[in-house]
């Protein structure tokens, strides 16, 4: 079979020709997923860790076994999950913008969710936030020592 007549078993739908693990499916349709997600959600890092949550996560499996192409159903894939993340990290951002307007505990809170919970390195906390790096690695550990004491 040729690679033409191959290319269009796929966009037809039929999917008896279409790898099943998910190792192949990143191989054959990685950068086109990771193309969706950057136009979604601009900031390199995190769209790798999307992409990889994508082809991690058992929702590419459906994708196989699809009445619809691999391709279109990567794309609903890689969309829904980017717009999961963007959603995901403009609540951080808002928090953010929140940031000057709180106590000093609520700011060690609000610097361990962005961290802890939403994943975000301290240089973009320092960075997003205006504040030294040491600052966040101090407002860390204060959290750290008043979730204890509660």
């Amino acid at each position: 079979m040729s690679e033409f007549e191959s290319s269009n078993l796929q966009l037809s739908g039929n999917t008896s020709s279409v790898p099943s693990n998910r190792l192949s499916l990143y191989e054959q349709y990685g950068s086109m997923a990771y193309g969706i997600i950057l136009q979604i959600v601009p900031q390199k890092q995190m769209a790798q860790e999307i992409m990889v949550d994508l082809f991690d996560s058992l929702t590419t499996n459906p994708c196989v076994e699809s009445k619809v192409s691999v391709s279109i159903c990567i794309i609903r894939k890689a969309r829904e999950k980017a717009l999961f993340y963007k959603e995901k990290f403009d609540v951080g951002l808002s928090s953010i913008q929140q940031f000057g307007l709180v106590s000093e505990i609520e700011q060690s809170k609000i610097i361990f969710d962005l961290s802890f919970r939403q994943g975000k390195t301290v240089d973009f906390i320092a960075e997003k936030l205006n504040i030294p790096k040491a600052k966040v690695y101090k407002a860390i550990s204060e959290y750290f020592k008043t979730f204890r004491q509660s």
